[in-house]
């Protein structure tokens, strides 16, 4: 509907990112409460994310000799 008075998809989009609000400021406080909270998680032995070396190294892993995720 904003768009049927000739202005552009891209042009209403702008106007209504120019017009939200900047969002809120994180304090040292909240950052450092952040912080501890990740560490706590780490130090009881959460399992991360696996980082792979390559994609060959991520395919072995994943997927059988036949392609079929493991």
């Amino acid at each position: 509907m904003l768009t049927r008075s000739g202005r552009s998809q891209a042009e209403v989009i702008e106007q209504a990112l120019e017009r939200e609000p900047d969002p809120p400021m994180v304090t040292d406080v909240e950052s450092e409460r952040i912080y501890q909270e990740i560490m706590a998680i780490s130090e009881r032995g959460a399992k991360l994310p696996r980082r792979w070396a390559s994609m060959a190294e991520f395919d072995a892993a994943e997927y059988d000799e036949q392609g079929i995720c493991r």
